[in-house]
């Protein structure tokens, strides 16, 4: 087993200390904060560490803030695990929280143990203090690590923590660092280790305040300096506040380099510690129209409104000192000056690095908190408008920056009405067999049937069954007669009842399946379905063709008659008539016998010369989803926004309500804008965008209710 430490033995660090102000009186604000960590060589050393019960510790002679003892007395300080952050879903005191923890926030490396190990040092500048380390058996044996005169060093002076600068900073009695010279000098502020840090700028000529990395160069009036989680072992790091002064500004260079440049005769600036400097803080919000909504021990809160923009506020989160684990801070602190919450509607939370959201409804409770790591956080603030109608309730936000933001309700005069069902099966028309031929009717004259070839009849005489097979073979007769039943049915026929199967169908799947699938297995496998269903109705649709004679065949679901056939039976008429025949005297009606399955004749009147007549058209399947789905949205809600010209997202809303969004549509100005996209957050909230929309006007957002 092997223990690598940092820092190590034979190691000399600066413990920076910043000077304290004379009216702070609390204690924990002047303790220093040194980090040390041991890691095992593998998963295997870590966990027969933790089965033996031996405790790694720091052997040091600093002054251990808590300890009692003379000062320069040696003492042992015990590593400890890592505290992890409680999941939100397994803690029952986090469910009502909102956080803004990234993913990277309160993870620590595997298989190390870790010592925050607090010292008061403000009495100690220019001192020097050793360490070494040690392993603790359970059985009381002592294993010393380092050598003799092998120890580590801590060398206290006075400074910033991770950051050198110039010679021409000086420290005040407030506890800060201040700048004053002439405008030919170049002071610098320089940082250590510029991957370590990330922070926030406030420049007049920027409506809401800019967040950069260390690395990223900026430049601006105010900056606040934030160390990352991964921060330097040794000396901690703090948050810090640094400020222009008059005339002058901040630049930031990639390589870590803060220049204060001047346009007059003299440049300043300050510097300090974010929990020493809440009038710094204050003077670097008003830059850009904020305020500081919270200040203490914890974190400081800062609110931003957009210039000429009533809403949303934009809220960063900064904790005022060093962050080692998740922190938190009760919502209460955010209370804003905004019409919806006196009015009772609450108020709406949207992390746009985070994309998550969460709806508080007006007063804001005391037990709500918002958590954060060392990097703190960003979030918008917004009011909330609620909507009824149809029974359902609706609350939407807008959380793009707008002059004004109205929500209402329009009601349509249109009465809902219930579906209409499917139609009934075409009647059937009337079939000639070629099985009813042989057989007579008394009292009417048999006449025969033309075939589509010739005119020529041919009558076909059923085979009579043979007495020697019995009961086989009137089995094999009855089967054979089913199946030239079949073969004879028209086809037309057979595809309009087709058509009445899958109209029924999806009649039914429109009107009640299809919603319980989409919630159930979301839109993909519904629309497949309804696709196949209207392929299917398209393909058994009725067939329009053309007749003889220049006459257009009707088009109303049921397929005419066969033309071939109808002008055969017609001259078949005229020739019985001709022949002078008992039936040339019907007026023109000539009845025939058809033939059934179980051999009893049927009585059918087919005009001579006119086509059969069809039931009145019926409209399409899809033509009645269109019209009903029109008759059912009795109301929508109208959301109003006066877009300005600066903003730096496009449009984007909150709506949350108790089903799927129908109908969203939107205008700018009166011109229809794309379809936004619509995304499906936490506890029901719809995130809608309309992406690559720029420029100022009037955005006008329906939707059904």
């Amino acid at each position: 087993m092997r223990l690598t430490f940092s820092p190590d033995l034979q190691q000399t660090t600066k413990a920076r200390v910043v000077p304290v102000p004379g009216h702070i009186l609390d204690q924990a604000s002047s303790i220093h904060t040194l980090l040390f960590k041991a890691t095992f060589d593998s998963p295997q050393s870590y966990l027969r560490a933790r089965s033996d019960r031996f405790r790694v510790e720091l052997w040091t002679n600093l002054p251990v803030h808590g300890h009692a003892g003379r000062s320069g007395e040696w003492r042992a300080v015990q590593f400890m695990e890592p505290e992890q952050v409680q999941s939100t879903s397994t803690s029952a005191s986090t469910q009502s929280s909102f956080s803004l923890l990234a993913d990277t926030d309160g993870k620590r490396e595997e298989n190390t143990l870790y010592l925050k190990l607090s010292a008061s040092l403000q009495d100690h500048i220019d001192a020097r203090f050793s360490y070494t380390f040690r392993l603790v058996h359970a059985s009381g044996h002592v294993e010393w690590l380092g050598r003799h005169n092998n120890n580590g060093t801590i060398v206290v002076e006075q400074g910033v923590p991770g950051v050198t600068l110039s010679k021409e900073w000086a420290a005040r009695k407030d506890g800060a660092f201040g700048l004053e010279v002439p405008s030919m000098k170049k002071p610098m502020v320089y940082l250590d280790k510029p991957e370590q840090w990330s922070g926030w700028v406030w420049k007049p000529s920027a409506s809401l305040p800019i967040q950069f990395a260390g690395t990223s160069p900026c430049e601006g009036k105010a900056m606040v300096l934030l160390p990352r989680l991964s921060a330097n072992l040794g000396d901690s790091l703090n948050p810090l506040v640094l400020v222009a002064g008059e005339s002058s500004s901040l630049c930031l260079s990639a390589d870590g380099k803060i220049a204060v440049d001047s346009t007059g005769f003299a440049k300043r600036a300050t510097l300090a510690v974010l929990g020493h400097a809440q009038d710094l803080l204050t003077e670097s919000a008003a830059l850009c129209h904020g305020v500081v909504l919270s200040f203490d021990s914890t974190a400081a809160v800062v609110a931003t409104q957009q210039s000429g923009a009533a809403a949303p506020y934009h809220v960063v989160v900064l904790p005022v000192f060093h962050a080692w684990d998740m922190q938190t801070v009760s919502l209460r602190k955010l209370q804003l000056p905004m019409a919806s919450t006196s009015e009772g509607q609450g108020l709406v939370l949207f992390s746009p690095k985070l994309r998550k959201a969460k709806l508080l409804n007006a007063p804001l409770p005391n037990d709500d908190f918002l958590r954060f790591g060392p990097s703190g956080g960003e979030l918008l603030i917004s009011p909330v408008s609620v909507v009824c109608g149809n029974d359902r309730t609706w609350q939407i936000t807008l959380l793009t920056p707008s002059k004004q933001f109205t929500v209402r309700t329009e009601k349509t005069s249109v009465p809902q009405i219930l579906p209409t069902p499917p139609p009934s099966p075409p009647a059937r028309e009337p079939t000639f067999s070629p099985l009813s031929v042989g057989s007579e009717v008394p009292g009417t004259a048999q006449p025969t049937i033309p075939t589509t070839r010739d005119d020529s009849a041919r009558p076909v005489q059923s085979p009579a069954p043979s007495s020697d097979n019995g009961d086989h073979s009137a089995h094999r007769r009855r089967r054979s007669l089913s199946m030239m039943l079949v073969r004879s049915f028209p086809a037309r026929l057979v595809r309009a009842y087709l058509h009445a199967i899958f109209n029924m169908v999806f009649w039914f799947w429109s009107v009640f399946a299809k919603a319980v699938a989409v919630r159930l297995i979301g839109e993909g496998i519904p629309q497949a379905v309804t696709r196949f269903l209207g392929i299917a109705l398209a393909k058994t649709a009725a067939r329009s063709s053309g007749t003889r004679g220049g006459s257009s065949a009707p088009t109303n679901g049921v397929e005419p008659p066969d033309a071939t056939v109808g002008a055969s039976q017609r001259e078949s008429t005229r020739a019985s008539s001709a022949a002078g025949g008992s039936d040339s005297n019907r007026g023109g009606n000539e009845t025939i016998a058809l033939a059934t399955p179980d051999g009893v004749g049927a009585q059918a009147h087919l005009e001579s010369d006119v086509p059969v007549v069809a039931p009145s058209p019926l409209p399409s399947s899809s033509g009645l989803k269109e019209h009903d789905r029109s008759l059912l949205a009795v109301a929508r809600a109208v959301v109003s926004a006066a877009l300005p010209h600066e903003r730096s997202s496009p449009p984007t809303m909150l709506i949350c309500g108790p089903g799927l969004i129908k109908g969203l549509c939107g205008t700018l100005d009166g011109e229809s804008l794309p379809p936004p996209s619509i995304t499906l957050l936490d506890d029901g909230v719809n995130l809608v965008e309309f992406t690559g929309l720029d420029g100022e006007g009037e955005l006008t957002v329906c939707f059904e209710l």
